[in-house]
C-alpha cells in the first residue's frame, strides 16, 4: 500500500519509515501502519497538539504507540539511560517489522532523532554496521527533503552509530540492499516470499 502525499513517511526499508511530526486521529492507521514510534520529547508535542489532558498515544487511533523522547539539541549530549531506551525501541521495532507490521519513526522534522532510531532496528534487522545503516537512512530520507535538509547529522548520534558494528542477524526474513539500489517490494522478504 503506497502511502498518501498528506502523510510524510519515507521508506528506509520494508515495512519500516521515518517520518516528521505525525498527524492525529485515524490517517496513519488508514494509511496501513500498525505502530508509531514518538522520537521528540512530549513538550514539543504538546506545543505542537496542545496539552488537552488527553495521553499523547490517544491521539492516533489504531496505532501501537512508543514512546523514545530523545533531544538533539547541540548542547545536549545524550544520557547513557536515553541511548539504551533508543536500543530498546530499535529492537521492538524491528520485532514488529519481522511480524509484518509497518511502523513510523517520527519526531518533529524526521531528520536526526527517528533517522537515529531507524538506523538502530536497521541494524536489528539487517546486522549491518551503523555506519551502513546510517548511510542508508541518510540516502533514502534525503533524497526525499533534499539537499537543504541534511539527515542524521547530530555528531553524539553519529558517534553512536560508528560505534556499532557489522554482526549475523538472528534472522533471515529481512534484506536491505544498499543506498540508491532498487529495493524489493514491501510484501516480500529476502526470498521473494510473501510476508
Amino acid at each position: 500500500m503506497p502511502v498518501p502525499g498528506y502523510i510524510d513517511a519515507t521508506r528506509i526499508s520494508p515495512r519500516l519509515y521515518v517520518g516528521s511530526r505525525p498527524r492525529t486521529g485515524v490517517l496513519l492507521h488508514d494509511a496501513g501502519f500498525h505502530a508509531l514510534v514518538l522520537c521528540a520529547l512530549p513538550s514539543e508535542y504538546d506545543q505542537i497538539y496542545g496539552a488537552s489532558g488527553q495521553p499523547l498515544y490517544a491521539r492516533f487511533a489504531g496505532l501501537y504507540v512508543i514512546g523514545c523522547p530523545l533531544d538533539d539539541s547541540a548542547k545536549y549530549r545524550p544520557d547513557p539511560s536515553s541511548i539504551q531506551r533508543a536500543r530498546d525501541v530499535a529492537r521492538e521495532v524491528a520485532i514488529a517489522v519481522l511480524r509484518g507490521k509497518r511502523v513510523l519513526l517520527t519526531c518533529m522534522e524526521g531528520r536526526n532523532r527517528s533517522a537515529f532510531v531507524a538506523a538502530l532496528a536497521l541494524h536489528e534487522l539487517s546486522g549491518r554496521s551503523g555506519p551502513d545503516c546510517e548511510a542508508k537512512v541518510r540516502a533514502e530520507r534525503g533524497a526525499q527533503l533534499g539537499p537543504d535538509k541534511p539527515v542524521l547529522f547530530n555528531t553524539y548520534f553519529r558517534a553512536i552509530l560508528a560505534t556499532v558494528e557489522q554482526k549475523v542477524p538472528d534472522h533471515p526474513r529481512h534484506r536491505v540492499v544498499s543506498p540508491g539500489a532498487p529495493q524489493s517490494s514491501e510484501s516480500s522478504d529476502s526470498n521473494g516470499s510473501a510476508s
